[in-house]
């Protein structure tokens, strides 16, 4: 999942802008009784047709078209990120890709851990809770924000983990945890898993 994070310098509130990338085998999966890799059995081409997704062809996430995505922001829009975050795990092509396009000086990489997201996941909820949050009521932003359930550790510090169970997705909303700590300008932050069997997280 991508999200791009929008703060209003005057009042502090926030637009975020989330869209999913998925494999047509994935989606697919969905027409499938058996498909283990839709578990929460989500019609990932209705949702396309509504824009909230694209689905990429074959059994892998194409990082170009995640990349595109980001291009279109700037060449459409007229959107220039000031950070760009990203969780290392399996994200080298699209890290090339981004920095070729916006610089290398834009990225940043985000750990996941509890000392990284424990602070978000508080922004987050306050962000909800006063309303000071806008994501466009996006049906599968809204799915992965309540299947998160959170974990703490000794030092009371939180992490996102899944609630229920492991098909469940949740990368929309750690696509927003990652940015929230932020507090102005224009950030654009991003969670992506290359990997098919991975992107579901």
């Amino acid at each position: 999942a991508t999200a791009a994070l929008f703060v209003n310098p005057n009042n502090q509130k926030k637009f975020v802008l989330t869209h999913y990338f998925i494999p047509e085998a994935k989606a697919d999966d969905f027409y499938n009784d058996g498909g283990k890799s839709n578990p929460e059995r989500v019609n990932y081409r209705e949702l396309a047709a509504k824009n909230l997704v694209t689905i990429c062809p074959g059994n892998e996430i194409d990082t170009g078209i995640v990349a595109e995505w980001f291009l279109k922001l700037f060449t459409e829009k007229n959107i220039v990120p000031l950070h760009i975050g990203f969780d290392i795990w399996h994200a080298g092509s699209l890290k090339n890709d981004l920095s070729n396009i916006f610089g290398a000086n834009v990225l940043e990489r985000i750990p996941m851990n509890f000392g990284s997201l424990s602070g978000a996941m508080a922004s987050l909820e306050s962000d909800l809770k006063f309303k000071k949050l806008n994501y466009n009521d996006n049906e599968l932003t809204r799915r992965c924000i309540s299947n998160v359930a959170v974990k703490v550790n000794n030092l009371g510090q939180t992490m996102p983990v899944k609630v229920y169970r492991s098909g469940n997705r949740i990368d929309g909303a750690v696509a927003i945890f990652e940015h929230e700590d932020n507090s102005g300008g224009i950030v654009v932050r991003l969670r992506h898993r290359m990997q098919a069997e991975r992107f579901i997280v």
